[in-house]
């Protein structure tokens, strides 16, 4: 059984409020740029593509956040391939344990 959790429409990472949009408004312009999701350190926003694979909204989810951490607590030093890898890595672990993250209901378009 996995435990779906809804993907929030905003998160707080290292005291900023980081907003969330996930809304097929956005997937075009995603995938005109062969890109999943996107992190903005500028504008505090994550963006991504509600019609993917539910392990792939998972994986894209992770890999944004961790690319927000790692902007707001080391200045962006992990490399494209060390958060992708760390993301799949991640994900792994919570679909063993179960745990799914899902787009919400409440979408941002």
């Amino acid at each position: 059984m996995t435990h779906k959790i809804k993907i929030p429409a905003s998160i707080k990472i290292g005291g900023y409020d980081y907003e969330i949009e996930v809304s097929e408004y956005h997937t075009t312009e995603l995938r005109d740029n062969s890109n999943w999701g996107e992190h903005s350190e500028r504008q505090r926003r994550i963006r991504f593509d509600p019609t993917a694979l539910p392990q792939q909204i998972s994986q894209t989810f992770l890999h944004e956040i961790i690319h927000a951490v790692d902007a707001v607590y080391q200045g962006r030093k992990l490399t494209e391939d060390s958060t992708h890898a760390i993301a799949n890595g991640l994900l792994q672990v919570f679909e063993q344990l179960g745990v799914r993250f899902i787009p919400s209901s409440g979408e941002k378009k």
